[in-house]
């Protein structure tokens, strides 16, 4: 099973982190606009202690199953060159619930076929992003407004889980149960560790406002501080 990050509180999070001699720990986000408000967020927990420096390239409409906007093997081998990060933070699925063409064929989505191909697209960013011993965290989707689409972001989740399947210095962030409500289904609000009630996500039933994407950075900030913790 893929080691599965647990939900956090703000305390745990800003504790500091063990950055080593050479500074504050590089992390690079890389995803669809699912982790643009996140990255932002993680950024500012971590230039409030210093701990963390975020870089951050997180594209609209973009995602695994197409190379347009963004061919992201691509991309992620240049950015993950030229910055150099200990870290990476892996964002992808909103946008990939689509057809996948591939050899001049149309595989369809939720087929046999298609889940193997896009399996393998998982795994080809896993292996580009844990490349020269890099940690690698994978924030799968959250539960979304709509029913049909949710259980598509569901399904991606779990071709996603099978990939961590066995790799090491790879970890999951559950979303989903991070932002799901006492029933397991769809909430605008929710609240934080002081018991305040916070809209986390945005009016189009999918997107993190600031307050949610903030309290997805609080987990994957806690989970970057133990796993920098055990590689001192």
């Amino acid at each position: 099973q893929p080691r599965v990050a647990p939900a956090s509180n703000e305390a745990s999070a800003r504790a500091a982190l063990p950055s080593g001699a050479q500074g504050p720990l590089r992390v690079a986000v890389l995803g669809d606009s699912m982790a643009h408000v996140f990255a932002i967020q993680l950024g500012i927990l971590g230039r409030a202690d210093g701990s963390l420096r975020v870089y951050r390239d997180a594209e609209a409409s973009s995602g695994l199953t197409s190379a347009r906007p963004v061919d992201w093997p691509a991309r992620a081998r240049g950015l993950l060159d030229q910055w150099r990060p200990r870290m990476v933070v892996l964002v992808f699925g909103a946008n990939d619930a689509l057809d996948l063409r591939e050899d001049r064929r149309v595989y369809r989505l939720g087929g046999a076929e298609w889940e193997r191909r896009y399996g393998a697209r998982v795994a080809a960013m896993l292996d580009i992003a844990s490349g020269d011993g890099r940690q690698v965290l994978w924030v799968g989707m959250p539960v979304m407004r709509s029913a049909v689409f949710s259980a598509r972001m569901r399904a991606i989740n779990a071709i996603v889980r099978e990939q961590l399947r066995g790799r090491s210095r790879v970890s999951y962030v559950d979303a989903w149960q991070r932002f799901q409500g006492a029933e397991g289904l769809f909430v605008e609000r929710l609240p934080d560790a002081e018991g305040r009630s916070l809209v986390v996500r945005e009016r189009d039933g999918v997107h993190y406002t600031h307050a949610g994407g903030r309290l997805l950075a609080i987990d994957v900030a806690a989970t970057l501080r133990t796993l920098a913790s055990a590689r001192r």
